[in-house]
């Protein structure tokens, strides 16, 4: 495998400024320990797994996250969806994003008939583990308290970055 360019600076610069995110500690520091130098030739060669829930994250910031997905994909790190959608709805879904203006996900994954009685964190948190998912974005289920609660316990807050959905926001 090529090596692949570390995330530029501006779109660095872009996530970490403009994404709203919780005060996770291991998650900012994690963000810092990639943040590319100014005026640095070196590359990367670890390509990163990078999924986003759909409902109160991307369908919240569009822009944002057509920015991310465009910018990672175009340096041939893996962008995907991981959504408490049923599977059912991967078509669906995509049609969606593509009438939206969002290029093709590298995978989508949605929940399958065992997760549906569980909280989604159960099914996102399993996901993150058995696809190597570096990233997650995530509402945590407008900000649902168990779901909080599950992703820390389930050991998965390193992993993931909290979006303030808006209706989060305007509650």
């Amino acid at each position: 495998m090529t090596p692949i360019e570390s995330p530029s600076l501006s779109v660095w610069n872009y996530i970490y400024n403009n994404l709203r995110m919780d005060d996770s500690i291991e998650a900012r520091k994690w963000l810092e320990s990639i943040k590319p130098q100014q005026n640095t030739a070196e590359t990367e060669t670890k390509v990163l797994t990078i999924s986003m829930d759909l409902d109160g994250t991307l369908f919240d910031y569009l822009s944002f996250f057509k920015t991310l997905m465009l910018s990672f994909q175009s340096r041939g790190h893996k962008v995907g969806i991981l959504t408490g959608h049923s599977c059912t709805c991967e078509i669906q879904d995509k049609n969606k994003l593509r009438a939206l203006g969002f290029p093709e996900p590298d995978f989508y994954l949605g929940r399958t008939v065992k997760y549906m009685p569980l909280n989604g964190a159960h099914f996102k948190s399993d996901m993150i583990i058995r696809h190597g998912i570096d990233i997650h974005f995530d509402d945590y289920d407008y900000g649902l308290e168990d779901t909080v609660k599950l992703f820390s316990s389930l050991g998965q807050e390193s992993h993931i970055f909290r979006v303030r959905s808006f209706r989060e926001l305007t509650v």
